[in-house]
């Protein structure tokens, strides 16, 4: 199982965290201001765009509001730290956890907990709830498993059916299509070289991709964060670097875009550390909407981040780190959310913020993991809103 999933989705994630289409809130420019070819319609796909700042980047025009603070200091409702979610038909948040599903209503209390650790239905291990489809169904993957359930609003299984069994980094949805685009390490002749897979159930229809030109594809630069649209476009973007590339249902590359490094040497496959392998910048969630507007959610270290950190020799004699006491290492980072006009390939708004958000969950929603001031694990929900003017 991969290292995001241990991380994000209670190994992310993410699910990548889910990505799915919808609208963050923005206000849309005049069809003046849309330009008459859209960028996908652009037969060129060996293109890579640099993306690039617009002259008038705007630092005010990204809205964020907390909507709600789920979790409790002791109970049921209590939270380890969260895997993944999503939002029901009834406003609902399905949140996944080691073992089961915790739900909690639009205002935040407690009110229910879903499944079990087990193998059996209903049983879970690293559950990852990952969207509500127009019957009000939620769709539940858990890798350890290796099986979607479809669970009912009264919390009951409508249905499940197999997934591959396989290192699964990120999933998004074709919403109404019935499959899945997937991200993961598939070490067969077949596949070799593709690191995206449309799949239904244990099904892979098709495999597609690029090599990472840094050398031969692996398990560990194979990873991708993914975002569909109500078009069956696929966007994947590299883990560890601001490059993105846009695919058509068929797998199809229609267009690259690539922005500034996020880290100056190639992150390792190893510890972390305050010398080669220092913590590294890295996309944590994507989004597009509109057809045009790509968002992206980067996690980098805050300055002075190493002054928080001490030296740890692991048994094999690698050198990693550890915080130092009392100093929590998600409080290392930043949040930084930007959108893209993929039309133009600029960057029209950016903003930094301390929250640790982890994911997209539904129509401009993001998901935080947060303590609270006891130190309690808890998620938060924040709104997204783009006003450009």
């Amino acid at each position: 199982m991969s290292e995001r999933l241990r991380r994000q989705f209670g190994a992310v994630a993410l699910l990548a965290a889910s990505a799915l289409v919808g609208s963050c809130g923005a206000e849309r420019p005049s069809d003046r201001d849309t330009p008459a070819t859209l960028w996908f319609s652009v037969q060129d796909s060996g293109r890579t765009r640099s993306i690039t700042v617009a002259n008038a980047l705007c630092e005010r025009c990204i809205e964020v509001e907390r909507l709600v603070l789920l979790g409790d200091t002791t109970g049921d409702g209590f939270l380890e730290m969260t895997t993944a979610a999503t939002r029901d038909s009834l406003g609902r948040y399905w949140l996944g956890q080691r073992g089961q599903i915790k739900v909690y209503n639009p205002s935040g209390k407690f009110v229910a907990a879903v499944g079990r650790p087990g193998q059996g239905p209903m049983e879970f291990h690293l559950p990852t709830p990952t969207f509500t489809d127009s019957a009000g169904l939620v769709h539940v993957f858990d890798r350890g498993n290796s099986r979607e359930s479809v669970i009912n609003s009264k919390f009951a299984l409508h249905s499940d059916r197999r997934i591959p069994a396989s290192d699964v980094f990120s999933v998004a949805p074709n919403v109404g299509a019935g499959t899945y685009v997937m991200n993961m390490w598939i070490a067969t002749e077949a596949q070799a070289g593709y690191n995206l897979h449309v799949v239904r159930g244990d099904s892979i229809l098709k495999s597609f991709g690029e090599p990472d030109e840094s050398g031969t594809m692996n398990v560990f630069t194979s990873q991708r964060l993914l975002a569909t649209d109500g078009d069956g476009r696929v966007l994947s973007a590299k883990r560890f670097d601001l490059d993105v590339v846009a695919w058509s249902p068929e797998g199809r590359r229609i267009a690259g875009f690539r922005g500034s490094p996020l880290n100056a040497s190639p992150v390792k496959w190893a510890a972390f550390n305050r010398t080669d392998n220092p913590l590294p910048s890295e996309v944590v969630a994507i989004r597009i909407e509109d057809g045009r507007y790509l968002w992206l959610v980067t996690k980098r270290p805050r300055d002075g981040w190493r002054s928080l950190v001490t030296d740890k020799l692991y048994p094999n004699g690698m050198v990693g780190m550890a915080p130092k006491p009392g100093v929590a290492i998600d409080s290392m980072f930043v949040s930084r959310i930007e959108v893209v006009d993929l039309s133009s390939a600029t960057i029209l708004a950016r903003r930094e913020t301390s929250e640790k958000f982890i994911g997209f969950i539904g129509s401009g929603l993001l998901l935080e993991n947060a303590t609270d001031a006891e130190g309690h694990p808890r998620a938060a929900v924040w709104r997204l809103r783009l006003r450009l003017p």
